[in-house]
């Protein structure tokens, strides 16, 4: 019988084990098959490892709770394009751009009216959701030539990571030990350029840097009616104003276990469609820009016990693009007259945090893991305001400039988590864990996990898993600001929404052959909304819940020695029981199929067929003519890359297409200001050409 990868540490360490296993496997095979293939396959699963889900390495399939490990090199041959496209090809994720063109990340059916606050985003390990509203739009935008792999958590991932970890945790680790430079040109005017660099001293100083820049033009797109143009105002349909640019800066140096690293990304982008309403005049576009600095150090304290300590530092700035909020000849809510002109209004805000965190690893013996950790976090609002804007007129202050959320406003953080990862017997191994936060503003929060996996055979592994996490009240939502609506004070009350969920999976391996099945069943309680009674000043309150339930399927396979399918399929079922009806925004099926040829030594092709069902909209709830549902629709990604052309070692091109039919669909609104949806982005084409230098 076979062991639990929890001793892969051991394992890997043996190269001769390794190699008997492998042998064993291919023995198995039928005679005619490739045995240069199957050891090849053999070793892409058992080095498929992360340490996202338990915080120390282990095979990604032998981890509590499902967990997706995408590599770089192939995300660039199946065609995605930056952080948020890897996602999307995970089963249960679906990934869509928002009315003001950010990311919305929905998975297993919750997110698609939230901002990113759902889900947790490390870069490089370390936590990047902004400390004023939970989101962190600019790390999904990072290219995928700058990425090495992206690791992802689909379900609670609390009892590790805390706060906003509610829905999952995502995890990009940028490319390193490589020097090379890489362009990418594709439609509407779309520039990319990236290097990376690395090395280590002879006495022992070691250093990094990656840097990308990348920027497009407008499309060209429609938009379709909102609810403006219904009384003849406004201005759409009309064009889209979805261009975009950004700048990712890398570094880092190392020396005797210490290590420095520096962050440094800045992402601007058009209005897209606008928050409440198309506009005509082009504005100042949306910033978003995150500044870190990080020092992480390692010690072996004995054969037995590890540490590592981690402070880190990071300031996030946003500034919108100004929105067009009612435009003329609209009549306001309440006694007041007509809009006579278009009025604009921008916010901005700057936020900062200052993390610690010290862990301890205890090896307890080979069956037995112990992970104490303990945090501390300060979060601040540095500055926030808002401006109206009327075009051909002086910008005039808004009346408070405390607005989005209060100057000032501050959180303290403090932290401990335990986690027990006990193999029972040889085919079974425990895992209990749990996490307390202490928030000196709004309370307290604990975030059990129960989680076993057991192999009882060499091919088949059965996971159950038990967890809680939770998504806090943003400094926004807790401390908005005066004036918000012009003579109103909004007002907060609210603690955390909280999440339950159960998972069962089975994982079938064998010789290039991976199969995975997970059902799942969620709770999601003390849902923040923004409510407005009638005559009332605004809040924020906790209201409503929602109830999910679903299965997921997996099926990777390498078909002999030159062709590789990897596919996946979900369903979901989620309805908010305040209405009880479907949740808004979800998408019941989702699926992919992605099949990659290595026509030669040099040539690959690959294509990827990606199915979204229907998407429930928001029919009346909100205002009358809303849609009710989305209709579902199929896009291809289709891509051509050619290693070392010409006999030139290190030099890699690549063509693709992303929607390469064209297909034209719809998608949510949020907020549900355009009853038809929001327009698709079309058809793109692309090129690229990259080197590495010292390639062999």
């Amino acid at each position: 019988m076979m062991t639990l990868m929890t001793d892969r540490k051991q394992f890997r360490t043996l190269p001769l084990a390794r190699l008997a296993m492998m042998l064993i496997v291919v023995a198995a095979q039928p005679a005619q098959a490739d045995e240069e293939a199957e050891i090849a396959a053999l070793n892409a699963m058992l080095e498929a490892e992360t340490d996202v889900a338990t915080s120390n390495r282990m095979n990604a399939d032998f981890v509590p709770g499902m967990v997706s490990v995408m590599y770089g090199e192939e995300l660039k041959r199946l065609g995605a394009r930056n952080a948020a496209e890897a996602l999307d090809r995970v089963a249960g994720i679906y990934v869509t751009e928002g009315n003001r063109g950010n990311y919305r990340v929905q998975v297993r059916g919750v997110g698609a009216t939230l901002s990113g606050s759902n889900i947790k985003i490390l870069l490089n390990g370390l936590p990047m959701n902004s400390a004023a509203n939970g989101a962190a739009d600019a790390v999904l935008r990072i290219p995928i030539e700058q990425i090495q792999r992206v690791e992802v958590i689909r379900g609670p991932g609390s009892a590790l990571y805390g706060e906003y970890a509610m829905t999952g945790v995502v995890n990009i680790i940028t490319r390193t030990g490589d020097n090379a430079v890489g362009v990418r040109g594709g439609s509407h005017g779309y520039l990319q350029g990236d290097a990376m660099t690395s090395g280590i001293s002879e006495s022992g100083l070691s250093w990094k840097a990656n840097v990308s820049t990348w920027g497009r033009d407008e499309t060209g797109r429609q938009s379709n009616p909102d609810n403006f143009a219904r009384r003849g105002n406004g201005n759409s349909p009309g064009s889209v104003d979805d261009d975009f640019d950004g700048n990712l800066l890398l570094a880092g140096l190392g020396y005797q276990g210490y290590q420095l690293s520096a962050q440094f990304l800045d992402v601007r982008r058009g209005d897209y469609f606008g928050r409440n309403a198309l506009a005509d005049w082009d504005t100042e576009r949306s910033k978003e820009q995150l500044v870190g600095l990080a020092l992480d150090k390692n010690w072996k304290m004995s054969e037995t016990v590890t540490s590592e300590l981690t402070i880190s530092g990071l300031q996030t700035d946003f500034n919108d693009s100004a929105t067009l909020t009612i435009p003329k000849g609209v009549d306001p809510p309440g006694p007041r007259p007509p809009v006579t002109r278009d009025v604009y209004r921008q916010h901005s805000n700057t936020s900062r945090q200052y993390r610690a965190d010290l862990k301890f690893n205890f090896e307890l013996g080979r069956r037995h893991h112990l992970l104490w950790g303990l945090g501390y976090a300060d979060l601040d609002v540095v500055e926030s305001g808002s401006t109206f804007i009327e075009p051909g007129v002086s910008v005039n202050q808004a009346t408070a400039t405390q607005v989005l959320v209060l100057e000032g406003s501050h959180r303290r953080i403090a932290s401990s988590y335990l986690q027990d990862q006990w193999r029972v017997i040889d085919s079974l191994e425990v895992t209990l864990g749990a996490r307390y936060d202490h928030y000196d503003d709004w309370g307290e929060n604990w975030s059990p996990r129960l989680a076993a996996v057991w192999q009882p055979f060499d091919a088949h592994i059965f996971k159950f898993q038990y967890a809680e996490s939770f998504r806090p009240p943003t400094l926004e939502e807790s401390y908005p600001g005066p004036d918000l609506f012009g003579g109103t004070t909004t007002t907060s009350d609210v603690t955390a929404e909280e999440l339950r969920s159960m998972e069962l999976a089975y994982i079938y391996r064998h010789s290039g052959r991976v199969l995975r099945a997970t059902l799942f069943k969620t709770h999601i309680g003390n849902l923040i909304e923004f409510f407005q009674n009638p005559g009332d000043p605004p809040i924020f309150r906790n209201h409503g819940e929602i109830h999910s339930w679903g299965g997921e399927l997996e099926w990777e396979e390498y078909l002999g020695r030159k062709w590789k399918l990897m596919s996946n399929l979900s369903y979901v079922e989620a309805r908010d029981t305040v209405t009880d009806e479907p949740l808004v925004g979800v998408v019941h099926w989702l699926a992919n199929a992605m099949l990659s040829w290595d026509v030669n030594s040099a040539v690959n092709l690959s294509g990827r067929v990606r199915y979204v069902g229907e998407q429930q909209g928001w029919s009346d709830r909100v205002r009358a003519g809303q849609a009710d549902s989305f209709d579902p629709y199929t896009t291809l990604d289709a891509v051509v890359s050619w290693e070392h052309p010409m006999g030139l070692r290190g030099l890699e091109l690549r063509a693709g297409a992303n929607n390469l039919l064209g297909e034209s669909y719809d998608i949510l609104p949020n907020p549900a200001q355009y009853p038809t949806g929001l327009t698709d982005e079309g058809r793109t084409l692309w090129v690229s050409a990259a080197y590495q230098f010292g390639a062999h």
